[in-house]
């Protein structure tokens, strides 16, 4: 506690909005040397800065991160006498988003009920998602890699959001025979039986964050996580990966500054994005039109998943060889040997299968649409980078489900501390 001089100004008067409609108090104010203005009554009513509670500000900043600015007040004003604009919706988000990463950094572990049910390996992954920006803010930021251009998409129209997931998992053992009724969505009666089971994840206690512009920063959050969630290092850890470019040395790095070497046991490459560079050499040697073609690809994914690249390698160069394609189709089944040769000492399936790991990332797609696509490009929507990560911060608190202890953090951050009063 700190001693201060002060110097009584008189009663001030403040406007509060609560969900009952607003109204005016009258509160004395103090002049604290070296500090500023104070307020007592503020304090000990817990009143935020500005004139909304902050029950209205989690409503609307809830509400936000599933809907635009000013579709995010209109149920409110609807249901109450509240006169809301979409530019008050779009200030909360301003003044909540910078508190996520505060609210983060101060949990140091799991909680007791996720630490319950916390696996025995660790796991987390990365992707890109690109973000509609505003023109005159398309020239900045930098993401450290070239991503993927999606079919008639334009380079230049959007900045790269990079996802971080982080989990924890039990190991499952499959077989070769298991991931490709997946791939290709055979089933059998034993999977008609279990439709119903929800343990089928490997998932559990998923967190996840989004960074605009910026993979490293990604990258060492979900490491970051991963120590929060195993501050004594003893699990080990499975990196999984859709092989973009940097992405790979980039986890290699952090995981040396952060001297998890020891824990690392695999970066593995997402078997759905090697599936579809074989989908695209299968349609360039048979034709999309071929009616084996499925079944050759399954061949092609059985070997695969049997750790069998070498192979697969050698019989793509062969039918590059010997059969007639035209440059264009020699190119994609070349395409393909590239991607397999560059990424092969990722693609040890059978060793994984065996060991019981995730081979898939199709968690962390399904959060770059979720957390980044479902909210951040509605029709027309274009962002500034810093606002686009106000939203994304957000709505990862939302996803989270940590919503209701981060409004309670920020209550508690904005609450000034009490001071010693001195006449």
């Amino acid at each position: 506690m700190q001693e201060k001089k002060i110097k009584n100004q008189g009663k001030i008067s403040r406007t509060y909005v609560s969900l009952f409609g607003g109204f005016g108090i009258n509160r004395r104010r103090y002049y604290i040397s070296d500090y500023g203005n104070y307020h007592p009554l503020d304090e000990y009513l817990n009143f935020p800065k500005k004139q909304l509670s902050y029950s209205i500000q989690s409503l609307i900043g809830q509400n936000s991160t599933e809907e635009d600015y000013r579709e995010s007040v209109r149920i409110l004003n609807e249901l109450l006498p509240l006169n809301l604009e979409g530019s008050q919706a779009k200030r909360i988000v301003e003044d909540l988003s910078p508190l996520v990463d505060d609210y983060y950094e101060q949990q140091n572990r799991l909680s007791l009920e996720k630490e319950k049910i916390e696996g025995s390996f660790l796991a987390f992954g990365n992707d890109g998602k690109g973000v509609p920006i505003v023109k005159r803010e398309r020239g900045q930021g930098s993401t450290g890699d070239v991503g993927r251009l999606m079919k008639g998409k334009k380079r230049g129209v959007k900045k790269q959001a990079t996802v971080a997931v982080s989990f924890s998992f039990d190991p499952r053992k499959r077989d070769s025979e298991d991931i490709l009724r997946g791939l290709f969505r055979e089933t059998t009666p034993a999977d008609i039986e279990n439709k119903d089971e929800k343990d089928r994840r490997f998932s559990k206690n998923v967190h996840k964050r989004g960074f605009m512009c910026n993979q490293n920063k990604a990258i060492n959050y979900s490491i970051d996580d991963l120590i929060r969630r195993n501050p004594e290092k003893s699990k080990k850890i499975i990196a999984l990966v859709d092989c973009g470019t940097g992405l790979e040395s980039g986890i290699i790095n952090s995981i040396k500054s952060h001297d998890l070497q020891d824990n690392l046991e695999a970066i593995i490459a997402d078997i759905v994005h090697v599936s579809e560079y074989v989908w695209k050499a299968g349609n360039a040697i048979l034709g999309e039109k071929y009616k084996g073609r499925s079944l050759w690809v399954r061949g092609v994914m059985k070997d695969l998943l049997e750790s069998k690249t070498e192979k697969v390698i050698q019989d793509l160069k062969a039918n590059v060889e010997k059969t007639n394609l035209t440059v264009s189709k020699k190119e994609q089944v070349e395409k393909t040997i590239k991607y397999l040769t560059n990424h092969g000492h990722k693609m040890d399936y059978k060793s994984y299968l065996e060991k019981g790991y995730p081979i898939s990332t199709g968690l962390i797609e399904g959060c770059c649409g979720h957390l980044i696509k479902d909210r951040m490009e509605h029709s027309g929507m274009r962002w500034t980078i810093q606002g686009a990560q106000n939203m994304i911060d957000l709505r990862a608190v939302k996803k989270n489900q940590d919503w209701k202890e981060f409004i309670a953090f920020v209550k508690t951050k904005n609450n000034p501390q009490k001071l010693r009063i001195r006449a």
